[in-house]
């Protein structure tokens, strides 16, 4: 609720309106702003950007603009260390961002406020969360670098870098928090 409320007033204050003003006028930025965010509104799916839309891919589930499982359909893909996600285009596409969707237990029943209870021995991370990755892009015919990130511990995974002209995307998962766990990614967006 807050961060609805957080975002409302936002979209208030960019527009200059009120509450009533963003229900009136500005709904539909209202809702992609916190599905963006990866807040769940049902019924309501997130739109995929386009350059994402247009990629062939190994994987074509994380093109679906579903960021997690429903109606106990699986909308993820698994992916053991080494293993990775391609996407391509037929012309050279310019990317500068990346916005990546990973499972982290939002249906385990057991989540609580453990600070409040006074517990205190550690939470082991989700096993399905993977831990590093690497990006790449293929330009002009040879693959360049453009992140390797080490301890990812978030479900929504944003990050940028200076616009390369690719026409392959290759994202590698190096590592999962349970070395005998496979990755579970939801969403896999280039921008």
């Amino acid at each position: 609720m807050g961060q609805a409320i957080g975002t409302a007033a936002v979209v208030a204050c960019q527009h200059g309106t009120t509450p009533r003003g963003v229900y009136d006028k500005h709904i539909r930025e209202f809702q992609a702003r916190l599905l963006e965010d990866d807040v769940m509104i049902p019924d309501f799916p997130r739109q995929v950007s386009p350059l994402t839309s247009r990629a062939r891919t190994n994987y074509p589930v994380l093109q679906n603009s579903l960021d997690r499982d429903m109606d106990e359909a699986d909308n993820g893909a698994w992916l053991a260390a080494g293993e990775s996600v391609i996407y391509e285009w037929s012309q050279p596409e310019t990317i500068g961002n990346c916005r990546f969707v990973f499972d982290t237990l939002l249906d385990y029943e057991d989540k609580r406020m453990r600070k409040l209870e006074g517990v205190m021995e550690p939470k082991n991370m989700p096993p399905m969360l993977p831990r590093r990755l690497r990006i790449e892009a293929c330009v002009n015919g040879s693959w360049q670098s453009l992140l390797e990130e080490d301890n990812i511990h978030c479900r929504l995974f944003r990050r940028s870098w200076t616009p390369v002209q690719a026409t392959v995307m290759r994202v590698t998962v190096l590592a999962v928090w349970d070395a005998d766990s496979l990755a579970h990614i939801y969403t896999i967006e280039y921008r």
